[in-house]
């Protein structure tokens, strides 16, 4: 993990709580986010209502989003979902979505464009997957991945970027314009950023 998730930064060393449930990033689970918080989730995964932070990242189908927050725009405290929502990172072609076939397995890379110009010294990147693996209806009928009541996952790492050529006293986690993303589809998986 390159940012470790805040979930799992326990993991390399970093003095925060362990959480030894650190892949169950899941909004409480989807009965607790659809059936009780009005399909509400918190920005990093954690139940709307009793605030968690950990990380369930693995799967097949549905769709992967990112996003990003300046914490210096966002109050200086912590990201908002509304400050995540300004910045939706998209890749080369400018896709912002990216869907996961049923079936497949391995690996799945993203190139993601930081928008020009943005630096920050602390910034909270945030992956989204919204599963397809539940069955709905909408208006098309009903079966596996219809509707909009499906599972959803989330987690966050904290990041900074800064410019090319930067000399400060702390190292970098982004100094280029892209972040390059994985996801592994596979029961256990993450999303990583390199640079």
């Amino acid at each position: 993990m390159d940012p470790p998730s805040r979930m799992s930064a326990w993991r390399v060393g970093f003095n925060v709580p362990v959480n030894y449930d650190d892949q169950e990033m899941n909004c409480g689970s989807s009965g607790t986010q659809w059936g009780q918080n009005g399909g509400k989730c918190g920005i990093c995964g954690e139940s709307w209502s009793a605030v968690k932070l950990y990380e369930r990242p693995y799967g097949s189908m549905g769709w992967n989003e990112f996003r990003i927050c300046d914490i210096a725009k966002s109050g200086g405290i912590e990201a908002t979902q509304a400050c995540l929502n300004k910045t939706l990172l998209a890749d080369r072609s400018g896709k912002t979505r990216f869907d996961l076939p049923a079936l497949k397995t391995g690996l799945s890379y993203y190139t993601l464009i930081v928008p020009p110009g943005m630096t920050c010294s602390h910034c909270v990147l945030q992956w989204k997957w919204k599963t397809g693996l539940s069955w709905g209806c909408d208006d098309l009928g009903c079966g596996i991945g219809r509707g909009d009541a499906h599972e959803e996952f989330y987690g966050c790492s904290d990041v900074s970027i800064v410019p090319k050529g930067f000399s400060g006293s702390r190292a970098p986690t982004q100094t280029t314009s892209k972040l390059l993303m994985f996801m592994r589809t596979t029961a256990k998986s993450t999303v990583r950023p390199q640079g």
